[in-house]
């Protein structure tokens, strides 16, 4: 379970440390003018924004944390296994 409360730690911090910089660029995108000019900059023809904006769908936002629970969960599965198969008794004794 510690695993699990590790990832949902982890998640809460993230969304904290991530909504201001994700607001910001969502409302005020990203100035690429100084880079490519006030017309933008053309690539294979076609004329990309000289500002870019992020978008966040929800679906991705619930697939990224699952994505990131599952991992921290299966990784935290197989020291516990280990520690679990360890005699207490000989563990104390080797260290």
């Amino acid at each position: 379970w510690e695993s699990l409360w590790v990832a949902l730690t982890g998640l809460a911090c993230g969304v904290v440390l991530t909504v201001g910089p994700y607001w910001y660029f969502a409302t005020r995108g990203l100035d690429l003018r100084s880079m490519y000019g006030d017309n933008g900059a053309q690539i294979q023809g076609v004329t990309m924004d000289p500002i870019m904006y992020v978008d966040l769908y929800p679906s991705h936002a619930v697939m990224i944390a699952v994505a990131i629970t599952t991992a921290t969960v299966l990784a935290g599965l197989y020291p516990a296994w280990r520690a679990g198969k360890v005699n207490p008794v000989e563990a104390i004794r080797i260290a």
